[in-house]
C-alpha cells in the first residue's frame, strides 16, 4: 500500500487542517488543498474519547473505535478518526445540559443532583437522577414529530434497563440496556411524543447521569449540539468542503479516484464525491442510493453517461471504492473485488481539475465519514487495485 500512495498525486486523509482548509498529504505545497465552510460551532470526539467543540470553519476529525482498559476508561489515542461531514440540524431542546430547569419536569418522586460527575466532555457536570421507583420520568415539555431523533448521553449501572425516547407518562419509548460506562442513546419517533428518560415499560434502572440531550428534526442522531436556554434551539451548520486538486496534480486521460468513506445513515443517504474540470460536463461522480447501494457516473462532454449501481452489506459500514478510466475502459473495485469493467469509446479530457465532496452547479454536499481521498494520474493494475480496495 505504502508504495501505492507514494504513487498518488493527491491524497487527503484526517491528519491536518487550517481554519477554512483541509490539507492533502499530497501534494505537500498547499496546491491540492480543499476550502471548507462551517458557519458555526461544531462537536466532535477527540483522539481522547471526549466530546468537545470545534469553531467556525474549522474541519472535524471524529474519532470512534476506541479501546478500553479494565476499568472501562478509553485507552486515549486508540480510535481511528475520519473526517466528518455532516448536514445541517438544530438541538431543539432548551436546556441540554442542566436539568435543573423549568423545562424540564418529572412524573413521580425524583432526586436531581446537578454537577455530579464526569461528563462525556470531560468536566464536572453531569447530572444523576435517582428515581424512587418503576413509572418515574423525566422529560422536557418540547414535542417531537414524526421522524424526529432524540438523543441523550447515559451512564448507569450494567446490565439495567432504562426507558427512552417518548411519553412522559405512559409506556412509550423503548427499552435500552446499560453498560456501565457512557453511552449514547437515541430514538426515533413514529408519532407525536414528548423527549423522555424513565422507568416505565418495566425498565430496572433507579440511579443514572445524564447529559447532552438532543432533539432533532432528523432520522438519526447527528453530532451532539450544546443549548443553554435559546428560545429556538440551536444550530449547527452544514459542513462543505470543496474545490480540491490543480490541473498539476488531476489532468489525465487515465487515472484512478479512489474513496474510503462511510455512510452517516442507511435513509436518505446525501451527497457526491466528484472529479471534474469544474462542471458536469465532464466528471466522475461517487454517491450513495438508499437501497444499500453506491453509486457511479461516468460522463465524457455531457454524453455517454454510465451510470451503475453497487450492492452494499452496509452503506454505514467502510467502503474503500476505486473507479479507473484509461485505455478504452471503466473499471469498479469495491472492497477487493472488481464489480465493472465496461469498455468506452468515451475518453476523459486532460482537463479535469477539481475534486469535491460535492456536484457541480448546486449539487448537495456529501454527508458521511471519510477517511481517504486520492487520486493517481496513471490507471493502476488489477492487483494494485484489489491490494488499494481491500479491507
Amino acid at each position: 500500500m505504502s508504495n501505492l500512495l507514494d504513487k498518488a498525486s493527491i491524497i487527503l486523509t484526517p491528519t491536518a487542517y487550517n481554519n477554512g482548509t483541509t490539507l492533502c498529504v499530497k501534494p505537500s505545497d498547499g496546491t491540492g488543498d480543499f476550502d471548507f465552510s462551517r458557519a458555526t460551532e461544531a462537536t466532535r470526539v477527540n483522539s481522547q474519547g471526549l466530546v468537545e467543540t470545534i469553531g467556525i470553519n474549522l474541519p472535524r476529525i471524529n474519532y470512534e473505535g476506541f479501546s478500553y482498559d479494565g476499568s472501562g476508561n478509553v485507552v486515549l489515542d486508540s480510535g481511528c478518526g475520519s473526517w466528518l461531514w455532516e448536514p445541517q440540524s438544530t438541538n431543539l431542546v432548551t436546556y441540554s445540559e442542566d436539568f435543573s430547569q423549568a423545562s424540564w419536569l418529572n412524573v413521580g418522586s425524583l432526586a436531581i443532583t446537578s454537577n455530579y460527575g464526569i461528563s462525556p466532555d470531560g468536566t464536572l457536570n453531569s447530572t444523576r437522577v435517582q428515581f424512587a421507583g418503576s413509572s418515574n420520568s423525566l422529560y422536557d415539555t418540547i414535542p417531537h414529530a414524526i421522524g424526529d431523533t432524540s438523543s441523550i448521553y447515559v451512564k448507569g449501572v450494567s446490565g439495567e434497563t432504562l426507558q427512552f425516547g417518548a411519553g412522559a407518562n405512559v409506556a412509550a419509548g423503548q427499552l435500552f440496556t446499560l453498560n456501565g460506562d457512557w453511552q449514547r442513546l437515541d430514538f426515533n419517533s413514529t408519532g407525536s411524543a414528548i423527549f423522555c428518560v424513565g422507568t416505565f415499560l418495566s425498565a430496572t434502572a433507579r440511579d443514572i447521569e445524564v447529559w447532552g440531550a438532543q432533539l432533532e428534526q432528523q432520522s438519526y442522531a447527528t453530532s451532539y449540539i450544546p443549548t443553554n436556554g435559546e428560545a429556538n434551539g440551536v444550530t449547527r451548520n452544514q459542513d462543505v468542503c470543496t474545490n480540491g486538486g490543480s490541473l498539476a496534480s488531476i489532468n489525465s486521460t487515465e487515472g484512478v479516484l479512489y474513496a474510503e468513506i462511510a455512510a452517516l445513515v442507511k435513509i436518505n443517504p446525501s451527497g457526491n464525491i466528484t472529479l471534474t474540470d469544474g462542471t458536469g460536463n465532464n466528471r466522475i461522480y461517487i454517491y450513495y442510493l438508499i437501497d444499500n447501494s453506491i453509486s457511479v457516473i461516468y460522463n465524457v462532454n455531457s454524453t455517454g453517461a454510465s451510470i451503475n449501481n453497487f450492492s452494499l452489506a452496509n452503506i454505514t459500514d467502510q467502503t474503500k471504492i476505486a473507479v479507473r478510466w484509461g485505455n478504452s475502459n471503466v473499471s469498479v473495485w469495491i472492497n477487493g473485488t472488481s464489480v465493472l469493467s465496461n469498455t468506452t469509446s468515451n475518453f476523459l479530457p486532460n482537463t479535469l481539475n477539481v475534486l469535491s465532496f460535492d456536484k457541480p452547479s448546486g449539487g448537495v454536499p456529501f454527508e458521511g465519514k471519510t477517511k481517504c481521498i486520492a487520486v493517481w494520474k496513471e490507471a493502476l493494475s488489477d492487483e494494485e487495485l484489489t491490494e488499494l480496495t481491500t479491507i
